[in-house]
């Protein structure tokens, strides 16, 4: 252990001088300032500890009708010429809503389905006068035949009266014979009488015989007259069944050619006619959508259209807060909704133009989210305005909350995590 050379005093003494120790005072200001420091590095870290950021993502949309929106589309291209329905309107299911007129005509002005039509009228007029003169024909035979039976009948039932007596004349003949033979044996009669006597019940048996045939032959030509009008009418309704079968082809021909040249278009639901974009005499092609309807008890709601970045803490059930274009929210406010639905597949571009939505998503596919709203109107200067289909509407949804520390401590952990 070493000893030092000058005493603990001596030492000490060295370090002071003659004015003392030197101190420096703080002023008020400072002292001021020291405590506002300490007060709001309290309160960030205060902050920092109780405080938390909600992010949210901002879609956009469209009012629909629950049901979907109905387009109606042109079945055929051609010119409107007739709009039996206005914007707004309501209608029935079948209702007419317009005429499409797809006349073609040839270099001499004449419409070529004026000419089709008249050839198919004529053939038709000629199907039926055929028709008819062969009706008229078959009848005719027949009511022939039927006076030809009626007459064999009379025939018949005078050959069988004829027959019923030359039975009773040959009967009276044969009961004679005892008779005769008694004469002739006792020689009253000549053998010549009594040969005359056999030679007329002969005679009488023969004429029996003969009206037996005559009512047999009366009663085959009967049976054939009454199979010839059998088959007659058969023949005739086969006939008239095939000219029907004609007729009713051209009327069949007559119909589509009628529609090809004019359609009525007829709303498929009840609702009310919105989005009017045909006027008369304009021409259209086949399948252009020619109006809307929303159908009739459908409600209002909103579908949202959001990219695959803004869909992964979207759930169903979230609140939605709701602007719409038509109505700027710093006037009107904000509007209320809840998440019901949000598809499982996106939606492309073109599926998003074939439900005539114009969402801007830049070739990007979207995921269609459903909104129900708190109600379907607006309060506007003190009254309530209804919402309508295809109104824009863009809205925000609160997606993620957590705390500021976790905002800012977040990257440090993501690169920890990397790093590990």
């Amino acid at each position: 252990m070493s000893q030092q050379i000058f005493r603990e005093e001596y030492l000490q003494q060295q370090y002071q001088t003659e004015q003392g120790q030197i101190l420096i005072l703080s002023g008020l200001n400072q002292r001021i300032v020291t405590v506002c420091c300490i007060v709001v590095i309290g309160a960030i870290l205060t902050l920092l500890a109780l405080g938390s950021y909600t992010k949210k993502t901002r879609l956009e949309g469209v009012i629909v009708p629950s049901t979907g929106l109905i387009a109606v589309k042109a079945a055929q291209s051609g010119v409107v010429d007739a709009i039996y329905v206005d914007d707004g309107q309501k209608i029935e299911k079948l209702a007419s809503l317009f005429r499409v007129n797809s006349e073609v005509f040839d270099t001499s002005g004449e419409s070529i389905n004026q000419r089709l039509k008249r050839s198919l009228e004529h053939q038709y007029n000629s199907l039926q006068s055929q028709r008819d003169y062969e009706r008229l024909v078959t009848q005719s035979r027949i009511d022939e035949l039927n006076s030809k039976i009626e007459r064999l009948d009379l025939e018949i039932k005078s050959a069988q009266q004829s027959l019923a007596f030359a039975k009773e004349r040959t009967l009276l003949k044969k009961e004679a014979r005892d008779s005769y033979l008694k004469l002739l044996k006792n020689s009253y009669i000549s053998d010549l009488a009594f040969k005359d006597y056999l030679s007329s019940l002969v005679s009488l048996q023969a004429e029996e015989e003969n009206q037996k045939l005559m009512i047999q032959q009366l009663e085959r030509e009967r049976v054939a007259a009454q199979h010839q009008i059998d088959f007659m009418s058969l023949q005739g309704n086969l006939r008239t069944l095939e000219l029907e079968r004609q007729i009713d082809s051209l009327k069949q021909q007559q119909i589509e050619l009628t529609s090809a040249s004019e359609s009525v278009v007829h709303s498929p639901v009840s609702g009310e006619i919105t989005t009017l974009r045909v006027e008369s005499g304009q021409s259209v092609s086949q399948g252009e959508v020619l109006l809307n309807i929303i159908p009739e008890q459908a409600r209002l709601q909103v579908e949202l259209y959001a990219p695959s970045r803004s869909i992964g803490f979207l759930r169903s059930g979230q609140q939605v807060g709701l602007r719409f274009d038509a109505y700027p929210h710093e006037k009107f406010g904000i509007q209320k909704g809840n998440v019901v639905q949000i598809s499982q597949s996106t939606l492309t571009p073109a599926e998003l133009k074939a439900q005539d939505q114009t969402i801007r998503s830049d070739a990007e596919t979207l995921y269609r989210i459903v909104v129900s709203l708190d109600k379907s109107t607006i309060g506007v200067y003190g009254r309530e305005e209804p919402l309508k289909v295809g109104m824009r509407v863009s809205a925000d949804i609160n997606v993620e909350t957590r705390k500021l520390y976790e905002w800012l401590l977040g990257p440090i952990a993501r690169m920890q995590g990397i790093n590990e």
